[in-house]
């Protein structure tokens, strides 16, 4: 949402590298959190389940604020945010810890070998 708001008030192209490192940021998050996972899930199959309905009330916990209409949208920076700036700010951020872990035991298939499941997910 702040995305939004920095670019509604400084026009795309002072937002691109902003927009470009979050989605670099998160990618590679994934990729090393789907690795990660991958390893333990490969360990012990039986916590895929677990994990999975752990993931979706993480998608309904997150989801909650949003239907309720409750929060507030912090102002825009002055300037903008560089690409190095929101890349690093990916693995800082609660929240995209949250969405990458909920992302990857959601879509994450228990069969595929541990870096064919890191490609899968940053594939997504």
């Amino acid at each position: 949402m702040t995305l939004t708001d920095t670019g509604a008030n400084l026009g795309l192209r002072q937002t691109l590298g902003q927009l470009l490192g979050i989605a670099a940021g998160f990618a590679i998050q994934s990729i090393a959190l789907c690795a990660g996972l991958g390893m333990i899930l490969i360990r012990w199959p039986e916590l895929h389940g677990v994990s999975q309905g752990l993931a979706a009330g993480c998608v309904l916990y997150l989801g909650g604020p949003l239907l309720r209409g409750r929060g507030a949208i912090a102002a825009a920076p002055l300037e903008p945010v560089s690409f190095w700036e929101a890349a690093a700010r990916q693995f800082l951020t609660p929240r995209a810890w949250l969405i990458s872990a909920t992302a990857a035991m959601l879509c994450l298939p228990v069969a595929l070998e541990p870096v064919l499941m890191a490609g899968y997910t940053g594939a997504i």
